[in-house]
């Protein structure tokens, strides 16, 4: 191992986390974009996390999903094992997946273990810091935190119990998961989440006070105050379509609405979705509408390329969840960065409709009498001026940048240390 910068003129930050560039999932990008900016603040990353190979099937590889990351942030892949299917090694962590999710796989929980024995060995950490999910990163932290007596910071993007489930034994087993994430949370030295409203449920259920760091935007990604010109008008989503969500039919339902009022032309109006694994469940979504013929589904693209297609949409689709508390996907923070303006369906009564309102990106709608309108007046400010304004207050966007949440999480690691 490299000793760069790991030296006693820095505080130096072991991060354990199950995803890392230039794996494309949720998990790298938080972790990324914190360990990018935490120099600035006195902070050296060490990351460890899990090899690649495990997700990369359900994630994908993308060199250009976090850019910029200084050389000096030391990453440390931890081999996790592939088993065949339904042999004994395969059976075991399936069991601890669902009955001690903290403590599998095995492979992880062994190879982490002598990883941080090297680090360890050879750097001097001041605090540890692990970003859930999955649950084996809040263990392995606890571990560490435990045999060398180190303050720890266990990190929360999601909770137990926040999506649910279709299937019977992923609920059956969230008071056993709650039971878990009881002890580690109380184990840890900080908590960290991100909306309010998880910070409440998180103080409900076990009594710890929360600190709030939402997810949000690499500076990096920030796109120009001038709107770009707009071929065509354009409505575009990025990202999963999650089970639970209440479907964007209303959407299609305003289109028609406009269609028969003679305002505009269906045939300038495209709706793009882009991601993985998304096909079945859109074309169950859109099924029989009059107006499916404007749906055009794709695949999960590059960073770059996704991010083109936010920058250059007339407006940016967002998913919220009506009935669930403090759900806020990381990509509304994309598309604050994107500067295009913003329409969430249904309503969520909750942070995404209050975070549209505080930034002014965009509006939260649930009925086609709601949406009609504001599609009425995007379309027309399109026609007549070739591209659409997003007014949001840069200001209020700018507070969910990586670089501001990495001076708050610095904050916390050296109160930590003061204490």
């Amino acid at each position: 191992m490299a000793d760069s910068i790991y030296n006693n003129s820095k505080k130096n930050v072991l991060m354990i986390t199950s995803g890392y560039p230039p794996l494309a999932a949720p998990a790298s990008k938080r972790t990324a974009c914190l360990a990018k900016f935490l120099p600035e603040f006195g902070w050296c990353p060490i990351v460890v996390h899990q090899d690649r190979g495990v997700e990369e099937k359900c994630y994908g590889i993308d060199p250009d999903f976090v850019e910029n990351i200084p050389a000096e942030v030391l990453s440390l892949p931890v081999r996790t094992a592939t088993h065949r299917r339904w042999s004994a090694p395969f059976m075991y962590d399936i069991f601890l997946r669902y009955f001690r999710p903290h403590a599998g796989p095995v492979s992880f929980m062994k190879n982490g273990r002598a990883t941080l024995d090297h680090v360890f060995a050879e750097h001097r950490i001041d605090v540890i810091w692990a970003t859930f999910p999955l649950s084996f990163t809040h263990g392995l932290a606890s571990w560490a935190a435990r045999r060398w007596r180190l303050p720890w910071v266990a990190d929360c993007r999601d909770i137990i119990g926040q999506r649910p489930s279709t299937r019977f034994v992923d609920n059956a087993v969230i008071p056993l998961h709650i039971k878990y994430e009881d002890a580690l949370l109380r184990d840890a030295d900080a908590v960290v989440t991100v909306s309010e409203e998880l910070g409440g449920i998180l103080k409900k259920r076990h009594g710890v006070d929360a600190h709030i760091i939402p997810n949000g935007f690499d500076p990096d990604d920030l796109a120009g105050e001038e709107p770009p010109p707009l071929d065509r008008f354009r409505i575009v989503y990025t990202g999963h379509v999650a089970p639970g969500h209440t479907g964007f039919n209303p959407l299609l339902d305003a289109v028609g609405e406009l269609d028969r009022e003679g305002v505009i032309n269906p045939g300038d109006i495209a709706i793009d979705f882009f991601g993985r694994g998304n096909e079945s469940r859109l074309k169950e979504m859109f099924a029989g509408h009059q107006y499916e013929r404007l749906v055009r589904i794709h695949d999960a693209v590059p960073w770059r390329e996704c991010r083109a297609a936010q920058r250059h949409a007339a407006v940016l689709l967002q998913a919220a969840y009506a009935g669930r508390t403090g759900i806020i996907t990381s990509k509304i923070f994309e598309y604050f960065a994107a500067r295009r303006p913003i329409l969430a369906v249904p309503r969520d009564g909750d942070c995404v409709d209050r975070m549209l309102e505080q930034t002014g990106a965009g509006f939260s709608c649930s009925t086609p009498a709601e949406i009609a309108p504001l599609l009425r007046g995007w379309y027309n400010e399109w026609k007549e001026t070739g591209t659409v304004r997003c007014p949001g207050n840069r200001e209020a966007i700018l507070k969910f940048s990586r670089r501001r949440q990495a001076k708050d999480l610095a904050r916390i690691m050296d109160r930590l240390l003061d204490d």
